[in-house]
């Protein structure tokens, strides 16, 4: 659309075609690298023109910012609180072998054996329940976009599993649930054969 078009569109029923107000102008750089200095050059030349690159016109409170940090709050204390769950499950599940890991400490395996067998149960474990959570989302991907897509009536994409994404979720997954598996087996392993065994 050209700029003509567009003011007639804007302009208020108030305001004479040409005496649009200005509040921000674009400029195009053939080499953006010299934003920098065409900004001080240009507040050097006309005093009272605030002129900043486009990046850092959006500054610290640009609605995409302040969305982004939304975001990362939300999935930071949903880390946390699943941390927290997953933690307190893998205890129990643990507990609930407290007699065989005291039946191995009597037969003489030491609890070095005992961990590792535990640590490589609790890999498998979380790549097992990473893979299908990273499964559950790619099949529900779809179906919440198209769900939201009608409910607000809009073409914009709610939700996108990428590879970075599905990298960065593993990432977390993985040794968060080797850690929880290996914390809660520690603990367990603290203590005597027998108090395990319960004899």
């Amino acid at each position: 659309m050209h700029l003509p078009d567009l003011l007639d569109l804007t302009r208020a029923a108030n305001v004479p075609a040409g005496s649009e107000p200005v509040a921000r102008i674009n400029v195009g750089l053939t080499d953006p690298g010299d934003a920098s200095q065409f900004a001080k050059d240009v507040a050097a030349r006309i005093p009272g023109i605030l002129a900043q690159p486009a990046t850092d016109a959006a500054g610290a409170t640009g609605p995409f910012v302040v969305l982004e940090r939304f975001h990362f709050a939300i999935a930071s204390v949903t880390i946390l609180a699943s941390t927290v769950f997953l933690l307190a499950l893998t205890i129990m599940l643990v507990d609930e072998r407290r007699t065989t890991v005291g039946v191995l400490r009597l037969i003489g395996l030491p609890a070095g054996r005992i961990l590792a067998q535990l640590f490589i149960e609790g890999v498998l474990i979380a790549v097992a329940g990473s893979l299908f959570g990273l499964l559950l989302a790619l099949g529900s991907e779809g179906l919440i976009n198209r769900f939201f897509q009608w409910r607000y009536d809009t073409a914009l994409v709610f939700v996108r599993i990428t590879p970075g994404v599905a990298a960065v979720c593993v990432a977390i997954a993985v040794p968060l649930g080797v850690a929880a598996t290996v914390g809660a087996a520690w603990v367990l392993l603290r203590r005597s054969g027998l108090r395990l065994a319960r004899r």
